[in-house]
């Protein structure tokens, strides 16, 4: 797939890629508060989804940068991160979950979106952003604080 197929799959999305995060943050009129820390997860594709939200996807393997999967199926476990000031759903996945479950995490109200007892998309905001962290295999909520704990200005 290349970039051309995947802005073509972003209906009504503008979607601008970068090679890096920090040429993605210069076009930002905020500064984004990013994971760190999480000891194998590389940035893998880094864009601004229209104009003002800035998506990370991480995996396990940096040398992935720049691959394109077929299917969904041969991609290797990620993480999609999504940062923003504007308010309300910034993830992109709009699916209805059951069970959600709302817990305090350092003293932020964190939204899970659940898959049995297992987290698939996690969402907060803090110090006037707005969080999203979608896993493409859901997680325990333990290993979903630790993504949460990460995030910090960088």
């Amino acid at each position: 797939m290349t970039d051309e197929d995947y802005r073509s799959t972003r209906k009504c999305q503008s979607l601008e890629v970068f090679d890096t995060v920090y040429e993605a943050k210069q076009y930002l009129n905020f500064k984004p508060q990013l994971p760190s820390g999480l000891e194998g997860l590389r940035p893998v594709h880094v864009s601004i989804v229209d104009h003002d939200v800035l998506q990370v996807v991480y995996a396990y393997h940096e040398l992935l940068k720049g691959t394109y999967f077929d299917r969904v199926d041969d991609m290797p476990k990620y993480i999609k991160y999504r940062v923003s000031t504007l308010s309300g759903n910034i993830a992109g996945d709009y699916k209805d979950y059951v069970p959600q479950k709302t817990n305090i995490v350092n003293g932020m109200t964190v939204t899970y979106r659940m898959v049995d007892d297992a987290v698939y998309l996690a969402s907060w905001e803090y110090e006037g952003q707005n969080h999203v962290v979608l896993f493409n295999e859901p997680v325990s909520v333990e290993r979903a604080k630790e993504m949460i704990n990460s995030v910090g200005t960088n």
